[in-house]
């Protein structure tokens, strides 16, 4: 299971979801059953009775009594009901905007109790604070972690054992690269619950465009891409895209001394500034690291015709993109 990803803290509904443990983006796990994986199917066939049964058995205080409702709304692994609807919401400690669209949907089913309502999502439809956006965010997640995982001992099954060894090799750079990469997006926004989700979405990306690579050059690939441009106008853009982000970095630094003048103020914010631009270069040196991984697996893979240079060139093209994703956008938003 990734480290990101929590499934026990509660939200404002009860929910689980994302919390910052630490300015790496790593995150902690309270305990209690895991029963998303039942309930969302996560690295299983979805189970909803069993989903159900498993949230009865956590205890009250940390029951996702929403979930709870919008079972019972649904008919989720046991009967649909209202009434027990209604007598887990109650549970709920907070009024907000999330709870506010759960007590909609319960209000609906009260006033029309024979008429047949569509099934509930609760991500899509009742997940409106940042809390439980992050909880849903988690939940993609895992799931797109689940779908890697299958993808990639798809594609190293049928390999030799030397092969095999530079694949897990790949593998392991990568999973380096993208909590690195997602780090770097976190520490860019400075502040703000929104980092969490930043930083999730761009471990998702990096991690489309490896299992990308992996379909354009890994064993499964029928015939491997034509690069868009040489390696060394490749290599050419990507130095400037990082330095313009790391330019970036010191220009804000730059207008933190200009504009704060309070010692501690402006310490503050000098170290913050500082970890921003650390994680932006600790994130290239993964990524480095990755593409030399890349360029030893696919030597191993076809050592009569590796087209070394056509492999680091696609990979660069990749960085770009990942780099203006939240390089030139990131910071921004907050």
């Amino acid at each position: 299971m990734d480290s990101r990803i929590l499934n026990g803290w509660r939200g404002s509904l009860g929910i689980a979801t994302l919390l910052v443990a630490s300015s790496s983006a790593s995150f902690a796990q309270e305990e209690r059953e895991d029963c998303d994986i039942y309930y969302y199917g996560i690295g299983r066939a979805q189970d909803f009775k069993r989903a159900f049964a498993c949230e009865m058995r956590v205890p009250d205080e940390n029951k996702n009594w929403a979930i709870l409702a919008v079972m019972y709304l649904n008919g989720d692994g046991t009967e649909k009901n209202v009434k027990k609807a209604r007598a887990a919401f109650k549970h709920l400690e907070s009024h907000d905007a999330s709870s506010a669209a759960l007590e909609n949907a319960l209000g609906r089913h009260e006033a029309n109790p024979k008429f047949a309502f569509p099934r509930i999502d609760f991500c899509k439809e009742i997940a409106q604070t940042t809390l439980d956006g992050n909880y849903c965010d988690g939940i993609q997640q895992r799931l797109a972690n689940v779908a890697a995982k299958g993808a990639l001992k798809t594609a190293g099954a049928d390999l030799d054992k030397a092969t095999a060894k530079r694949f897990g090799e790949l593998k392991r750079a990568f999973e380096a690269f993208r909590k690195a990469d997602g780090a770097r997006v976190y520490e860019a926004y400075g502040e703000g619950s929104i980092r969490n989700e930043a930083a999730t979405d761009q471990e998702n990306f990096v991690q489309r465009d490896f299992l990308a690579a992996v379909e354009a050059w890994g064993p499964k690939a029928s015939s491997q891409p034509l690069p868009k441009r040489s390696l060394a106008d490749a290599d050419q853009e990507l130095n400037k895209v990082y330095r313009a982000l790391m330019d970036r970095h010191d220009a804000e630094a730059a207008e933190v001394v200009k504009n704060y003048p309070n010692p501690e103020t402006q310490q503050e914010m000098l170290e913050a500034s500082k970890s921003a631009k650390n994680a932006a270069r600790d994130a290239q040196r993964a990524w480095l690291k990755y593409a030399a991984a890349w360029k030893k697996f696919a030597e191993a893979l076809r050592p009569d015709n590796p087209r070394a240079d056509d492999v680091r060139a696609f990979l660069i093209e990749q960085r770009i993109r990942e780099l203006k994703s939240t390089g030139e956008e990131g910071a921004a938003k907050e």
